[in-house]
């Protein structure tokens, strides 16, 4: 749920390769966060630093030719350098053998793969996308190159020449000194992810247990399985998180996030710590430093220069500039003279040699990236105000290798090292034609059948669908990103989007996602579902201080006043939660943890109350800025704990090191779940019994059998307000058993069934609210045996009745199943002071005034199947008992309701009791 009376702090930027080097440890509240693992890649590597478009190109005019190529291409002119100046890694596997993996990406000078249009769509039809995703373009030639126009620095920047507003998003430039047309390589991966099976009671783990699979050779991806997986000797990988800030348009009714490195800003490097205003490489993203914060946080460092330098004597080196027009062919000649772009030390050398450029270009490229994040999809927001189409977007513009997949199955292909190219995800598309969830006729003729996650049908899961087969409102849905930077030069990502909500990543700040108070035979557990592992020395502290009632290491907002004609909360109370103990229990994949707590939650004068339904809850964190608009009693109370005294408040941190610094944008609502241990009890123990009259029963039998249900009847009684307000409910229960689980006394010693508690019911085959057939005579002793349990669950029940032989002597089955009448039955019993007959999270159930629970006394008639006394003799009797899902409003003491969310149960119970038969 959203809160607005307490908002998060303003961040910093984010470090990551531009914008700020101040450390960044949370999600960023306020923004679109997305998990992401980076995994760096030496120069070495077969896959990276080809310059495919050197190896295919001429030169302009024929320059290779005329300069010592007989074959007539730059690629010889490489593989020449390597040879006569001992250049790493441009040998003659480099020039044979790799061949057609370099001449197969699409660009301009190979023409292979495809162009791209100025609307953003391909030139041909792209055969590995689902039928409805494989538009083209009715456009010219989308060209990319550097702008007439330049930044507001006065750096040089390079964006599109043109484009199609809407369909395309990047730099568009005002003219331009030289621009390319932008080609790409398609069909490079299989348009289906493969996911590892999830363990039982798990969840898919959408970060490392999914995989991107080769659809054919092209483009320098020989050895494509190393670069996105762990299992291999190359990839050093780091795990932490992308942000997306703010960047809302003006009259749009959506909240947009983007974020836009380009070459007029210094480009994007995750695995580096740059200036923003020098752009000077200050260190690698380390631990330390903020710039990786996770466990896994693992690179080669820098090993290459930002500028285009291929290790022959390229034609344009003399005059190449970098944004800040400094020339750069100094550089880059002496990065060649140290052994070019594949050698792990030239970079370094050429970077120390001049101090200002050195610092300047030194980066890390040569890395992959995926991304991650879980979005809920609503048709509402597929809309603007007026209720004309405006959709949820997901856009990319990048230079090299991103494909982006949707519930497992692709929907943008942009293979290939190329200049920035662009793709959109339009979700409503997606979502009315029901993506993900049915076998594409396109697909399926090559083969691709049934897409991975097709399966996930329960409520809630990407594939729970409407009649119609499009997305249901409310599901969940998965977006996965594979990006590589393959080619030094730029390194260009722009996204986009305008998903309403993003779950909490993995890697970002821990987040309470959902919580959970189960309350079984009275006993209270809270569990938390986080996005992430809280780390050891977190939870000793937060345990320790709990304890010690110093630190309430989470924040609870309840609602106290909620407004059913303004359907809003009109009051709240702010809660301080101090854990006394936490224990780890689950693992949910990509869907977080469940840790199980206990303590204690208190308001400020140290009042303890319970976790209740519709509560609001979030980690707390250090906070004693009085000027801080999130600042109040619970943060300087975590400012001051116990751990201050060591010179450091306590910070909610995770494994990944990632720690609380501002509130979620999103808090979880808490969910109270009852599931207490069906008791069946048969505690009258009585031999001889009253006489019972089953003159009825035989005639209806007629020889045959009877029913199922006319064996017994059912008293079932409504339990008051008292049973909840006295505190010691089973105490309450003993004290009041026979009044609420009794036959009526019977007339004179004869039957004269009825009800004997007020608001009580009798269900049995003669129909009624007073026709019971058991009765009790003048001690007390009554006529039929008892079989009692308590439900708040609309149940069915089943006794079956057999002799000491183990012959069947008679079978009874009934219930109360349906939820209207089980409402009225257990809402008999009013509450009299009720604050009101709604849940504090505002759901109504209309009119509740019940406690919400009941007692079901079985009545067993003395008879057989055939309506026939039983004789003298022990009797087994095996009884089951199904509870059926069930939510509701339940009295909680105090005159307050609670919503309640009851799980389905089965109880089963058997015993003897012995009966003598007294008459004929």
């Amino acid at each position: 749920m959203k809160r607005k009376l307490v908002a998060g702090l303003a961040l910093s930027a984010v470090s990551f390769g531009l914008v700020s080097f101040t450390p960044v440890h949370a999600d960023v509240a306020g923004a679109a966060n997305l998990d992401i693992v980076v995994r760096d890649f030496p120069v070495t590597h077969p896959d990276f630093e080809n310059f495919s478009e050197e190896f295919i190109s001429t030169g302009d005019n024929n320059y290779c030719a005329n300069h010592g190529a007989t074959g007539g291409t730059c690629g010889e002119l490489i593989f020449n350098t390597s040879v006569s100046k001992g250049a790493i890694g441009y040998d003659a596997a480099w020039y044979t053998t790799y061949a057609p993996f370099h001449a197969t990406c699409g660009n301009g000078r190979s023409k292979a793969g495809d162009w791209i249009g100025q609307d953003g769509r391909p030139h041909l039809p792209n055969t590995m996308l689902p039928s409805y995703l494989q538009l083209t373009t009715t456009a010219d030639t989308l060209k990319y190159g550097e702008c007439n126009n330049k930044t507001a620095r006065g750096y040089t920047q390079r964006g599109y020449e043109k484009y199609v507003d809407g369909m395309v998003s990047g730099t568009k430039c005002n003219g331009n000194v030289w621009a390319n047309a932008v080609y790409y390589t398609p069909g490079m991966v299989q348009p289906f992810l493969k996911f590892a099976p999830a363990a039982a009671g798990a969840e898919i783990d959408m970060l490392d247990g999914v995989e991107i699979l080769k659809a054919k050779d092209a483009c320098d991806n020989f050895f494509f399985e190393h670069w996105y997986s762990d299992n291999n000797e190359f990839a050093k990988r780091s795990n932490t998180v992308l942000t997306l800030p703010p960047a809302n348009v003006a009259g749009s009714s959506k909240n947009i996030y983007a974020m836009d490195y380009n070459y007029g800003n210094g480009g994007y490097f995750p695995l580096d710590i740059v200036d923003t205003n020098s752009q000077t490489r200050l260190d690698m993203a380390t631990k330390a430093n903020g710039g990786c914060t996770t466990d896994q946080c693992d690179q080669y460092g820098p090993q290459t220069l930002s500028i285009f330098c291929p290790p022959y004597d390229y034609q344009y080196a003399s005059t190449q500039a970098d944004m800040m027009n400094s020339k750069t062919a100094g550089l880059c000649a002496t990065w060649l003279m140290a052994g070019g772009p594949r050698s792990p030390i030239a970079a370094l050398t050429a970077a120390n040699s001049d101090a200002v450029l050195g610092p300047r270009h030194l980066r890390n490229y040569g890395f992959t990236m995926m991304g991650y994040a879980k979005f809920k999809y609503n048709s509402k927001n597929q809309v603007n105000a007026a209720g004309l189409p405006d959709p949820e977007i997901f856009e990319f513009t990048g230079d090299d290798d991103m494909w982006i997949f949707v519930d497992g199955v692709l929907v943008v292909d942009l293979g290939g090292t190329h200049l920035a190219a662009p793709g959109r995800v339009d979700i409503s598309v997606l979502a009315a034609n029901g993506h993900g969830c049915h076998a594409d006729p396109v697909l399926a003729a090559s083969g691709y059948m049934d897409p991975p996650l097709m399966n996930q049908t329960a409520a809630g899961q990407n594939c729970f669908l409407n009649p119609d087969g499009s997305w249901a409102d409310n599901t969940w849905h998965h977006l996965h990103f594979f990006y590589a930077d393959r080619q030094s030069d730029g390194s260009n990502m722009y996204m986009r989007t305008s998903l309403a909500e993003i779950a909490p990543t993995k890697y970002g700040q821990p987040t309470v996602t959902g919580a959970e108070v189960t309350v079984t035979d009275g006993v209270a557990t809270t569990s938390l579902i986080l996005n992430t592992e809280l780390s050891d020395e977190t939870l000793a502290m937060m345990v320790a201080g709990g304890q010690s009632g110093t630190i309430p290491a989470l924040v609870v907002v309840r609602c106290t006043n909620y407004s059913i004609e303004a359907a809003t909360c009109l009051a709240h109370d702010t809660l301080g939660m101090f854990v006394e103990s936490a224990n780890f229990t689950k693992d949910k994949g990509a869907d977080g943890v469940i840790y199980d707590l206990q303590g204690k939650l208190k308001d400020k004068a140290g009042n303890e109350y319970s976790l209740q339904a519709g509560d609001e809850i979030a980690f707390n964190y250090p906070n004693n800025d009085p000027l801080s608009e999130a600042n109040n009693y619970w943060t300087t109370m975590m400012y001051n704990g116990t751990f201050a005294m060591f010179g450091t408040p306590l910070f909610v941190s995770s494994k990944a090191g990632k720690t609380v610094e501002t509130y979620p944008p999103e808090w979880a609502s808490a969910k109270l779940l009852v599931n207490p241990t069906t008791v069946i009890e048969m505690k009258d123990t009585s031999l001889v019994r009253p006489e019972f009259d089953n003159k009825e029963l035989t005639d209806k039998a007629g020889g045959d059998d009877l029913p199922k249900n006319s064996t017994a009847e059912l008293l079932i009684t409504p339990l008051p307000p008292g049973f909840i307000d006295g505190g010691d409910q089973n105490g309450w229960l003993e004290d009041h058993w026979t009044e609420i689980t009794a036959a009526p006394v019977g007339a004179d010693g004869h039957a004269n069934g009825g009800v004997s508690s007020p608001g009580a019911t009798v269900v049995s085959d003669k129909g009624g609210a007073a026709s019971g057939r058991c009765y009790a005579d003048a001690n007390g002793t009554e006529s039929c045996s008892s079989i009692s349990f308590r439900t708040s669950q609309p149940f069915q029940v089943n006794v079956r009745v057999f002799d000491h032989l183990g012959h069947f002597i008679s079978q009874y089955t009934e219930g109360v199943t349906d939820p209207a009448l089980f409402k009225a039955m257990v809402s008999a019993q009013t509450v009299p002071n009720a604050t009101s007959n709604t849940c504090t999270d505002g759901t109504d159930y209309a009119n509740v005034t019940g406690v919400g629970e009941m007692m079901v006394t079985i009545k067993m008639y003395p008879v057989s199947q055939q309506g026939r006394k039983i004789g003298t003799g022990p009797y087994i009797y095996q009884v089951s008992i199904i509870k059926e899902h069930y939510v509701y409003c339940a009295y909680m003491g105090g005159g307050g309701f609670q919503y309640v969310d009851a799980p389905y149960q089965r109880a089963s119970f058997t015993t003897t009791r012995g009966y003598r038969r007294t008459t004929k």
